[in-house]
């Protein structure tokens, strides 16, 4: 009876001490509170920070919309998006749009914290 008691305080104990540590910090920048996403897969690397949608990607919120994107990738580190291969791009809001002379990319790279735009 003394090794049960003992057993479930220990695992008690470690699943509180789990899920008190591994909260997220308070000034974890998020991207929007009012986003609409939807995309057929998600890949979140822990290590390198980002996240990774692909197939048919639809995304809205109050500064830019697009439909039917191949891919985008989200940099937690660097606060950007590169969005690939987008269609109806629309900039509702931004601080800074910015277009390359020279066409070398592919995608658009939007930095959500600073909200300016690269074409």
């Amino acid at each position: 009876m003394k090794k049960l008691v003992k057993i479930t305080a220990a695992l008690t104990f470690l699943f509180v001490s789990q899920s008190a540590f591994s909260q997220e910090k308070e000034n974890e920048v998020k991207i929007h509170d009012d986003i609409k996403l939807t995309a057929t897969s998600i890949y979140r690397n822990v290590e390198k920070k980002t996240v990774e949608y692909t197939g048919n990607i639809s995304y809205q919120t109050k500064s830019i919309s697009f439909k039917n994107a191949k891919r985008i990738i989200v940099d937690e580190n660097t606060s950007t998006m590169k969005i690939y291969h987008c269609q109806d791009f629309k900039i509702i809001n931004a601080k800074t749009v910015t277009r390359k002379t020279k066409k070398d990319s592919e995608f658009i790279t939007y930095n959500y914290k600073e909200n300016t735009i690269v074409l």
